[in-house]
């Protein structure tokens, strides 16, 4: 609830008990734990989630089409749906006179959430998490549906989930893999460098034949990629190691070229 106060910005109260606090390393650390399960659940066969409504009244692009003739929503908070119908159901039930809402969601190969079952305290609520700024675009029109608690409204919606979010250990890998990026256009640059050179060598007769090898030149190059590949990923967030990696490669570069 706490989370999804500090990622939507409302009910006020809640943001209020926050005390400031955003959350965001928090936050951050369920995303990527959601987006990391999500990869590994196992879809139901209709592909279809569900999450019940009630006591509140959506918003008019939910109904009415913008200029490009879409309808529905971005999610600003983690979302909470289940693969189960009754589940949903009984979430939407009637509360202040608001009409109850089931939101039916089609999933996919790329768009679809995570199964927290597991470590539920309601496992039987099959409930599946998506992470936040997921959009929610209604692909058809609303009907109503009769059951066992009443009159239900469904709004048939497709989900594209947010998977732009970096994973914790993408995070602790980018200066790792910036670094990397470096090494290897170094590497690029080093290579057309040399065989320039050994082209405008033979130009002018300074070698015959083949007499320079570039690619026997470069085997440090090979050899300093090798070590960064294979490095550990938290070293490179120590300042002292990252400049020093640095300073290495430049110099492999001026040593190789000269």
């Amino acid at each position: 609830q706490k989370y999804n106060a500090s990622l939507r910005g409302f009910p006020s109260w809640d943001v209020e008990d926050l005390r400031g606090n955003r959350y965001v390393t928090t936050i951050h650390a369920i995303v990527s734990g959601v987006v990391k399960l999500s990869r590994v659940w196992r879809m139901p066969e209709m592909r279809k989630l569900y999450r019940g409504l009630r006591g509140c009244k959506l918003p008019d692009a939910f109904w009415m089409a913008d200029e490009y003739g879409c309808r529905g929503g971005v999610e600003f908070g983690l979302l909470s749906t289940t693969a189960r119908w009754g589940v949903a159901v009984t979430y939407s039930s009637h509360q202040g006179g608001a009409l109850p809402t089931v939101f039916e969601i089609d999933v996919g190969q790329i768009d679809r959430g995570a199964s927290l079952s597991w470590l539920s305290q309601y496992p039987k609520e099959e409930e599946i998490l998506m992470p936040p700024l997921s959009n929610l675009e209604v692909v058809g029109s609303a009907r109503m549906e009769t059951t066992r608690l009443g009159k239900v409204m469904v709004i048939p919606l497709r989900v594209n989930v947010n998977i732009k979010s970096l994973l914790l250990d993408e995070l602790l890998a980018r200066r790792k893999m910036l670094h990397l990026s470096m090494v290897e256009n170094l590497f690029a640059e080093t290579r057309r460098d040399m065989f320039q050179i050994a082209e405008e060598a033979k130009e002018v007769n300074v070698v015959q034949n083949d007499a320079i090898v570039p690619e026997d030149m470069l085997l440090e190059f090979n050899d300093l990629l090798t070590e960064t590949e294979t490095s550990e990923a938290a070293l490179y967030n120590e300042d002292k190691f990252y400049h020093d990696a640095m300073s290495k490669a430049l110099a492999v570069k001026k040593g190789t070229l000269c």
